[in-house]
């Protein structure tokens, strides 16, 4: 929850985690498709502006409430580096309450030992716990198995996710999640040809846009979040007052349902007016294209994509004015 608090998550691991291989551009790889994925199953506190790419040095915790994403992700890396000096320091300054673990890729394709693999994160989580929050989880990631490895291995890619499997048991502060499965399920296996373009051919290691957006709703699935799909947010009917024809209207309740409860309100003369039959027999709010608004602030937060459906007839001969409803504001950066 980040509503009486600020919330802040750590995406630490190799280079689908960095997502500048692969996407077309980093706001579509899998931490900027999943963070408003936790944003939307959260949906208690107002998110930031963005997720800020940062993997050493410092930088100062949030203050302000709500939910916060620093993608630690280097390129490269395997469970012997991925957290090096840099990413440590990084969390000791913002003190996370959530890492989100994504390695062995690298580790597979190199044949490290799944029990060193074992042990190296294993030191990762121990370090890390000292620089973060209380009570911090970690969220250990087994991704989909890279398609340039080919042939018998000693060790193969469900050895790792055992390893993953083990740490969670052995650490009540770890939970261990697999998407590989569901990958596989996709086309992407051990000397598959990828038939949905999940996979980028130029390497046959990373994913592209498609990849990398299912990775962070098959992680979604994993972990039972609440992506709020088709839920309605706010919803404003004129039809539902009561106010005689004419009537200036102070305040515009939410219909049944909606996740938002607060009204829409407005006083003195920017007050719209209530018109009885104007649309099919039905009741609609008449702006007079120079002050008139209502609104309200929205109290919780949504991840997107979001869907607006406005009704409304502009008056005839009207100039071009006209009301524009939005959850756009300076602070909410769209």
């Amino acid at each position: 929850s980040g509503a009486t608090t600020p919330y802040v998550t750590m995406y630490i691991g190799s280079s689908t985690t960095e997502g500048i291989i692969g996407a077309t551009d980093e706001h579509h790889n899998y931490v900027n498709h999943f963070s408003p994925m936790v944003v939307a199953h959260a949906q208690d506190g107002i998110s930031t502006r963005k997720v800020y790419k940062q993997n050493s040095g410092t930088a100062t915790r949030p203050t302000d409430n709500g939910l916060w994403f620093f993608n630690a992700g280097i390129g490269g890396r395997t469970a012997a580096d991925y957290v090096d000096s840099g990413v440590l320091s990084l969390a000791n300054s913002i003190t996370p309450n959530l890492f989100i673990h994504m390695i062995g890729s690298n580790d597979y394709k190199n044949q490290v030992n799944p029990a060193t693999y074992q042990s190296q994160i294993q030191t990762v989580i121990n370090n890390l716990r000292s620089r973060s929050a209380a009570n911090a989880k970690h969220i250990l990631v087994h991704s989909y198995i890279r398609l340039d490895v080919t042939g018998p291995q000693t060790y193969e890619w469900d050895d790792y996710r055992a390893r993953l499997d083990a740490l969670a048991s052995a650490n009540s502060d770890v939970v261990a999640i697999r998407v590989d499965d569901l990958f596989a399920a996709r086309g992407v296996f051990k000397g598959s040809n990828d038939p949905q373009d999940l996979i980028h051919d130029g390497d046959n290691i990373h994913a592209t846009n498609a990849g990398y957006k299912f990775l962070a709703e098959s992680m979604a699935l994993r972990l039972n979040m609440n992506l709020r799909r088709g839920q309605k947010i706010w919803e404003l009917d004129p039809d539902s007052l009561s106010l005689a024809d004419g009537s200036a209207v102070d305040s515009l309740p939410t219909t049944a349902g909606t996740l938002e409860t607060t009204a829409a309100t407005q006083s003195g003369d920017q007050r719209p007016i209530l018109v009885h039959g104007a649309i099919n027999g039905r009741k609609a709010l008449k702006f007079d294209g120079v002050n008139d608004s209502i609104g309200a602030s929205f109290s919780k937060s949504y991840g997107f994509p979001v869907t607006q459906v406005i009704v409304y007839r502009p008056n005839a001969g009207g100039g071009p004015a006209r009301p524009i409803f939005s959850r756009t504001t300076g602070d909410h950066m769209g």
